[in-house]
């Protein structure tokens, strides 16, 4: 602006044309600048000029300040995403198959086991990688490269101590701003969680197995539903289900007691789920080819932090070799019984 003014003021002065005139000008009405209104003018320009420029530096300031503000809330979010990373054990990278590149997170560095200086390349990675897993992670890449598809796998890796360790990989292909193919995504340490599974796949097949030998079944059911959540394989065998199969419904199960014991065991569930007690009963159940067996069943209630009743768990036993033998001593006192008697009758006869 302070440049435009005296252009523009110049400008005209350029443009304009004097001619002499012998008519005596008359100056009654011209505007006549003194010293004091010249120094004015020059101050009103000044001031101008000088508020331009305060608020262009107050701008810049301004801007300078934003910037900085960004900045520390990038670095506040990166060090919230590096620390996040570090719980969860989970790296991310990017992958430019056309060129090789790879750009790795720290976390993904310790993952790997490998120095934050060093280069991460395909190669280094399959170093890393179970000799029996090489074979399919390197055809794994191959295909991701040639296809830009998507792509997700599980494989082993060996650290340098020897120890293995599981990782689950998930990547999604996108295209960058020059319009070359790049891959971006994540690689979890999930060992911790595959030992579990395997810990967990063990019990449950100990527990199975324990179950089977015992003769014993465990379930679970909804109070809000009334049906069975959770039927154990030796549960549903001992009812003559297949264990194979979907959880049958309670009536299902229900129907499988004797007609003469369901009324009763019906009750004592009823009972226990208003009032959120335990209970046990022995009754017997009738299987689908006609054999009768005697079981021994004992639930309990599971509450809510709130102290109502949730569901009930419980475990069911087959106790048919323990009533028949039962019923087996019992036949035979009932006889050693009778014979005495007959004794003692023959005797008192002779």
């Amino acid at each position: 602006m302070g440049v435009a003014i005296p252009v523009m003021h110049y400008t005209g002065m350029a443009a304009a044309s004097f001619a002499p005139s012998s008519t005596t000008v008359d100056l009654t009405h011209a505007v006549s600048i003194s010293m004091l209104g010249a120094a004015g003018i020059a101050a009103v320009t000044f001031i101008v000029l000088g508020l331009a420029l305060l608020t262009s530096w107050m701008d810049r300031r301004f801007a300078a300040k934003s910037l900085e503000l960004q900045e520390q809330r990038l670095q506040r979010s990166e060090a919230f995403l590096a620390e996040a990373q570090s719980i969860s054990h989970t790296g991310s990278f990017s992958w430019r198959p056309s060129t090789g590149e790879i750009i790795w997170s720290d976390e993904a560095f310790r993952i790997f086991q490998y120095d934050r200086t060093t280069k991460p390349t395909v190669e280094l990675i399959l170093q890393r990688v179970h000799p029996e897993d090489r074979a399919l992670v390197k055809e794994a890449i191959e295909r991701a490269s040639q296809d830009g598809n998507d792509f997700e796998h599980e494989y082993r890796l060996v650290m340098l101590d020897g120890a293995v360790r599981d990782v689950h990989v998930v990547a999604h292909a996108e295209r960058n701003e020059s319009g070359e193919r790049e891959f971006v995504g994540a690689v979890m340490d999930v060992t911790g969680r595959k030992r579990a599974e395997e810990a967990l796949r063990r019990s449950e097949g100990y527990l199975a197995e324990a179950q089977r030998l015992t003769h014993t079944g465990s379930w679970a059911r909804s109070i809000l539903t009334g049906e069975l959540i959770h039927s154990s394989e030796e549960h549903s065998r001992l009812y003559g289900f297949d264990p194979d199969r979907k959880v049958p419904s309670r009536e299902e199960f229900n129907q499988r007691i004797h007609s003469e014991d369901r009324p009763r065991v019906i009750e004592l569930a009823a009972r226990a789920d208003r009032e959120g007690k335990d209970f046990e009963a022995h009754f017997r159940i009738v299987l689908p080819d006609g054999t009768t067996n005697y079981v021994y069943e004992v639930a309990h209630p599971v509450f809510t932090p709130s102290g109502e009743v949730r569901e009930f768990v419980g475990v069911v036993t087959d106790v048919s070799e323990r009533k028949r033998a039962e019923e087996e001593r019992e036949r035979l006192r009932e006889a050693q019984t009778e014979l005495a008697h007959i004794n003692r009758v023959s005797t008192m006869e002779s």
